[in-house]
């Protein structure tokens, strides 16, 4: 859970770590996302970072939500498949892992369930991972459980609508480990709406979760008070007010883009 290793995109490592190569088992895309389904324009279609890896989406006739993603990197190509209860993600599946959400009846997310395929036991499920999550009374995430690993714990401003001014990371034992403090602009992330945040909730996958783009980031270590990293954002909109290019900055002078198209 800490972010003294970041390296931006982490949604690929989390998926190619947690993902096997497709095989004939596995949902199958066309890399132009070409189906004959109809597209609304604006949705995201492509996401790709600086060293080329890429992520596609398709979306069936006039929908918001995609069935279907692949990521595209240099461990191979992994697809997935996506199932949604009205906006509601239920449950993403790719080959050897399936991942299960449950909510309340605020449609709020309160539960979630990773199963990895034993292959040793006639593909038996079994459970690997499991969170819940919590709320304020706004509304908004204030806490995320992982079963005996630890929490991370939200704070805002007074806005009912901000996305998260800081997250505390703490440790099985309620140890503080790592604080982390987020700038946002008032552009709109891409990602937001596509309502995938909970497989990308290692909050290292953070900036995919957030309504607005983080402009800064800034991570210190709890236990000694150390600066793990700064992050400077330089986002790029066209004339529709899209993202569609985002120049990241390290504070020792490293940096990197991330472009993002669209249909």
């Amino acid at each position: 859970m800490s972010y003294k290793n970041i390296v931006l995109p982490l949604f690929l490592s989390l998926l190619l770590f947690s993902a096997c190569k497709d095989d004939e088992g596995s949902p199958a895309i066309d890399d132009n996302g070409s189906d004959g389904d109809t597209l609304t324009i604006e949705l995201l279609r492509t996401y790709v970072d600086a060293e080329g890896d890429s992520m596609l989406f398709r979306y069936g006739d006039n929908s918001t939500k995609p069935f279907k993603m692949r990521v595209n990197g240099e461990d191979g190509r992994f697809d997935f498949d996506l199932e949604y209860n009205g906006s509601n993600l239920i449950q993403i599946r790719g080959t050897g892992f399936v991942e299960t959400y449950d909510y309340n009846i605020f449609g709020q997310l309160i539960g979630l369930n990773r199963f990895e395929r034993n292959t040793t036991t006639n593909n038996d499920l079994t459970l690997v991972e499991s969170l819940t999550f919590s709320y304020n009374v706004n509304g908004q995430l204030a806490e995320v459980n992982q079963l005996n690993a630890g929490k991370i714990e939200y704070e805002y401003t007074i806005d009912p609508n901000s996305d998260p001014k800081s997250e505390l990371l703490l440790d099985k034992e309620g140890m503080e480990v790592e604080f982390l403090v987020f700038d946002y602009d008032t552009g709109k992330n891409p990602f937001f709406n596509l309502g995938l945040w909970p497989f990308f909730r290692t909050l290292e996958g953070r900036p995919f979760v957030y309504r607005n783009n983080v402009l800064k980031a800034f991570s210190s270590d709890r236990t000694d008070g150390t600066v793990n990293f700064r992050l400077d954002f330089d986002h790029h909109y066209d004339e529709k007010g899209r993202l569609v290019k985002t120049d990241v900055r390290y504070d020792d002078g490293r940096t990197f883009a991330e472009t993002y198209s669209y249909e």
